[in-house]
């Protein structure tokens, strides 16, 4: 059992692992309760369906991990983890991520603070349950949940005592690494307390070659990233547009800077916010500071007597400092800066969503809470050091009250229509795409109680699915840069003017479509006048269309057809001449061979039988000399006998067959495999290095 003087201070520099087991303990235990108090609506039979989190989805590994559909791979770990767990767990995977959030966000804040139970379990507390949280539990981002809880464990390992001398730098590259495969932004979050802790130790040369050798060892640990992103290329657009899109947002009374000081500032606007129902929170948003500033100041008041704390204190200080400026965006003092570095700083533009610099600052603010609290209950007599305990018990949950209770009954688990079940057996056993309507990336239903959440069409349907990914913000429509969205999302605007949009969607590989009864479905009426659409399946809340012009994966014509533009493609469709032919625009991308063309008369038809053989390749039978198109969306790397495609003005892959039968491939992803394979193999050697290390110390 812990003694009374342990529970109430603590010893000031306490090493975790020679504490009493209670002691250690006790935060878990804490952060569990938290957790059951938080989670306990989410666990039945229904499904968490969230703004960015639908759970796992099939396959076990995703496109991008062979360097498709853009390559971006950041947060492989964490999906290829949550599919696996989903084998173990089932449904249940769904609110796992939040469940195991707490515990480990608790376990963390309360060994970095050194202190007794008293400064650990407020800070502890603080850390775990806060506004940042909820407003990321809210719209489901569990992969930057988890590398926030992990976040204090990175710090501890950074600040490890100077004895462990270089065998420290394989525990610190593979807490960084970590970070980074829940979020990518640690990249840069991690990143500022790292450069901190560089200049606080601009003496100390051991220190800074540790440092060095740690970012190098945790930069080839992610190197994956790269590997999969330039096999791919990366497959968005982010730009300026996307900065004011998600800009950090101000409170209407108090500002930004007191808005971000409390830990708000999240950029997209929907639930109830704990300050919408504490009047109160700037009061106590004061007290909590004020506590800090004790903790804070009673560390640099010590420094003499122990450097390596008051080190310590100025790291999260420091770095919490930096990160409350950074979260601020181009808006803050030194927005001009960030704006410059987000335009031409390589990689820095996926901070385009700058509050999650509060990561840092949160920990700044807890770390100094704990402290404090420690701090004043080592001033007071014992008869009020339960009282003031219990306060600073309090003053967290007073604070963010509404985050218990499945967020204050605000998120709900979910269960799909019985419709959704008898259309997914009509799609099951297609051999072409799924085109998903309304053509929206974020969409609301009714059985999420109007919630947006991202479309789960891709995680609900088997096969190939495509769906919108349009963002539609003020301001920013979309982030893509796929050809094939664009051409789908022109022919959408433009289906009045044809009676032929399954002729359109053919060369897409387009079986079926759904349209899904939200939003602004009503507009979609035109589906039921296509000639070559016929409703196999129709309820309340989706309708199914078969469509009759699909012709496989691929199918050939005699020659290429030049049209001038999209208009053109409608008006053939139009006119019913469009069959037979596959389009290519005038507009060819830069250095592309302009093929011989037909621009004038019908182009007889010939079958391509088209057979998947994996993740990414095809085998193609075909009529030697003539024109293929297949259904895959454009990516430089697809390549048939060595020869590369050419982008079809639906945004297909193109070719001109000269043999039969033939293979057409994905060059790159052999070099992404790779990368991720000798990241792994870096991973598995640093670990090792890491337990070789630990035996020598013991």
């Amino acid at each position: 059992m812990a003694t009374t003087a342990q529970i109430q201070t603590g010893p000031p520099a306490a090493d975790p692992k020679s504490s009493p087991l209670l002691v250690r303990l006790t935060p878990t235990l804490m952060g569990a309760l938290i957790s059951i108090a938080v989670c306990f609506p989410w666990i039945g039979s229904g499904r968490l369906l969230l703004l960015d989190w639908l759970g796992p989805s099939t396959p076990l590994i995703p496109p991008q991990a062979y360097g498709l559909r853009g390559g971006v791979v950041s947060g492989l770990a964490f999906t290829v983890v949550v599919n696996l767990a989903s084998h173990v767990f089932g449904h249940f995977t769904n609110v796992l991520p939040a469940l195991v959030f707490f515990p480990i966000a608790a376990t963390g804040m309360a060994r970095l603070v050194p202190t007794g139970l008293a400064g650990k379990l407020p800070a502890a507390l603080l850390y775990a349950v806060n506004p940042f949280v909820f407003d990321r539990l809210y719209v489901g981002q569990f992969g930057l949940l988890l590398g926030y809880a992990f976040l204090p464990f990175a710090l501890a390992s950074l600040m490890s005592p100077k004895e462990r001398g270089w065998r420290s730098v394989p525990g610190l590259a593979l807490w960084w690494t970590l970070l980074i495969a829940c979020s990518p932004h640690f990249v840069w979050i991690f990143g500022v307390a790292m450069l901190v802790w560089f200049l606080i130790h601009l003496r100390d040369r051991e220190t800074l070659i540790r440092l060095a050798l740690a970012t190098v060892a945790a930069a080839v640990s992610t190197s994956y990233v790269l590997f999969a992103a330039s096999a791919g290329g990366i497959g968005v657009k982010v730009g300026l547009a996307d900065l004011r899109a998600f800009r950090t947002l101000g409170d209407p009374h108090f500002g930004l800077f007191v808005n971000v000081m409390g830990l708000y500032g999240f950029w997209r606007k929907g639930p109830e916010l704990a300050k919408d129902v504490v009047t109160g929170w700037p009061i106590l948003l004061l007290g909590i500071l004020i506590i800090a500033v004790v903790g804070y100041g009673g560390s640099w008041r010590e420094r003499r007597a122990d450097p390596e704390k008051a080190r310590r204190a100025l790291l999260v200080v420091g770095a919490g400092t930096v990160s409350l400026i950074l979260a601020m965006g181009d808006q803050g003092p030194f927005g001009s800066l960030f704006r410059l570095a987000y335009q031409h700083v390589p990689f820095f533009a996926i901070m385009r969503e700058p509050e999650k610099f509060l990561s840092l600052y949160a920990v700044a603010l807890a770390f100094g809470f704990g402290v404090g609290v420690d701090r004043l209950c080592r001033q007071k007599p014992k008869a009020s050091v339960i009282v003031l305990a219990a306060v600073a018990l309090a003053i967290p949950i007073g604070y963010e009250p509404i985050i218990f209770g499945g967020l204050n009954g605000q998120v709900s688990l979910s269960s799909y229509p019985a419709s959704w079940r008898a259309a997914k057996q009509v799609v099951a056993k297609r051999e072409g795409s799924l085109l998903v309507l309304p053509w929206h990336l974020y969409v609301s239903f009714p059985f999420t109680g109007h919630r947006v959440i991202a479309n789960p069409a891709q995680t609900y349907f088997a096969g190939e699915v495509i769906q919108g990914d349009n963002v539609q913000l003020p301001g920013l429509q979309t982030e893509s840069t796929s050809t094939r969205s664009s051409f789908i999302a022109y022919a959408i605007a433009n289906a009045s003017l044809t009676r032929s949009f399954g002729e359109l969607m053919a060369p897409l590989g387009v079986q079926y479509i759904a349209l899904f009864k939200t939003a602004d479905w009503a507009s979609y009426g035109w589906l039921g006048t296509q000639s070559d659409l016929t409703l196999v399946y129709s309820s309340r809340s989706v309708d199914i269309y078969r469509n009759s012009a699909y012709r496989g994966l691929g199918y050939s014509a005699s020659s290429l057809t030049s049209v001038p533009n999209w208009g053109s493609v409608i008006s053939l469709a139009q006119q019913g001449s469009l069959s037979g032919r596959v389009i290519q625009a005038a507009h060819l991308a830069p250095g592309a061979v302009v093929p011989p063309v037909l621009t004038s008369g019908m182009v007889r038809s010939y079958g391509a039988a088209v057979t998947r053989t994996g993740p990414t390749s095809y085998r193609i039978a075909g009529k030697p000399g003539t024109w293929f198109s297949l259904a895959e969306a454009y990516q430089p790397g697809w390549s048939l006998k060595g020869v590369g495609g050419i982008q079809l003005d639906e945004g297909n892959l193109g070719w001109r067959l000269s043999g039969s039968p033939a293979t057409v491939s994905f060059s790159p992803a052999g070099e992404a495999v790779a990368g991720e394979l000798f990241s792994l193999a870096w991973v598995l050697l640093l670990i090792a290095a890491q337990l070789a290390g630990r035996q020598r110390i013991a």
